[in-house]
C-alpha cells in the first residue's frame, strides 16, 4: 500500500481462501492469486436465507495486475460499494465495485481519479443510500500525497472539492470515512506537520467539507 508512509507493524489477519480461512494478510493472497489464476475471496457476503458467509465472487478491473479492496459499505441488501485500488502498469488508481442484489460489478469510479499517470487510492467508503456515497482515499500531486474523496449522487461518481482540502501542503491521507446522513460525515486520517504525524479530521455538513479543529488534538505536537 503506497499510501500507508513509514515503518509499521501490520497486524495478524485472517483471509478466506476457497474452503478454509488462512493466517496470510489478504494482499499477499490476493498477490498469489493473481499469479496462479485461483478464485478469492478477500470479502465474504452473509446469505440473506441462512444467515451463513459464503464466498462472493468479484470482478476485477485487470486479471494480470493487482487488485485490493479496503472498503465496503451496505445501504440495504440489494446496494453496497466496495472501495479500494488496482494497478494498471504504471500507478495504482481507483477501484469501486457496487452489488445491486445479486452481483458485483465495476463502477466507473475505477476511471475517475485526480489523474490516470498519478497514485490515486482509495480506502473507505460509506453509503446512506443508494443515492449518497462517500468514499475517501489519497492521490499523489507529483510532490506528496494529499486528500481524495469521491461522492455518489445515485448516477454518478464525483470528485470532491475537498480533494486539496489538507492540513498542510506536505503528506495527508485520509484513510476512513463514515456517514449518518447526506448532510453529515466524518472523514479521518493523518498528515505530516514537518516534523511528525497527527491527526487529520475532515467534517461534511451537506454541501462543504472543512478541516475540523481535532486535526492538532493529540498526545503531543511532536510525537
Amino acid at each position: 500500500m503506497v499510501v500507508r508512509h513509514g515503518a509499521r507493524t501490520a497486524s495478524q489477519e485472517l483471509c478466506w481462501h476457497r474452503r478454509s480461512w488462512l493466517t496470510i494478510s489478504c494482499a499477499a493472497l490476493a498477490m498469489l492469486s493473481i499469479m496462479l489464476a485461483s478464485p478469492i475471496a478477500v470479502a465474504a457476503a452473509p446469505s440473506a436465507s441462512s444467515g451463513a458467509w459464503s464466498i462472493a465472487k468479484t470482478p476485477n478491473a485487470t486479471r494480470v495486475m493487482a487488485n485490493f479492496l479496503d472498503g465496503v459499505s451496505c445501504a440495504s441488501q440489494s446496494f453496497c460499494v466496495a472501495a479500494g485500488y488496482y494497478y494498471n502498469g504504471a500507478v495504482d488508481q481507483n477501484l469501486v465495485l457496487t452489488w445491486d442484489g445479486s452481483t458485483w460489478s465495476p463502477d466507473s469510479a475505477g476511471s475517475l481519479s485526480t489523474s490516470g499517470s498519478q497514485t490515486n487510492v482509495l480506502t473507505g467508503v460509506s453509503c446512506t443510500s443508494a443515492s449518497f456515497c462517500v468514499a475517501a482515499g489519497a492521490y499523489y500531486n507529483r510532490a506528496t500525497y494529499q486528500n481524495l474523496i469521491l461522492t455518489w449522487s445515485g448516477r454518478t461518481w464525483s470528485l470532491d472539492s475537498s480533494a486539496s482540502l489538507s492540513a498542510s501542503s506536505q503528506y495527508n491521507v485520509l484513510t476512513g470515512v463514515s456517514c449518518a446522513s447526506a448532510s453529515f460525515c466524518v472523514a479521518t486520517g493523518y498528515y505530516d506537520n514537518g516534523a511528525t504525524y497527527q491527526n487529520l479530521l475532515l467534517t461534511w455538513n451537506g454541501s462543504t467539507w472543512s478541516l475540523d479543529s481535532s486535526a492538532s488534538l493529540s498526545t503531543s505536537g511532536s510525537q
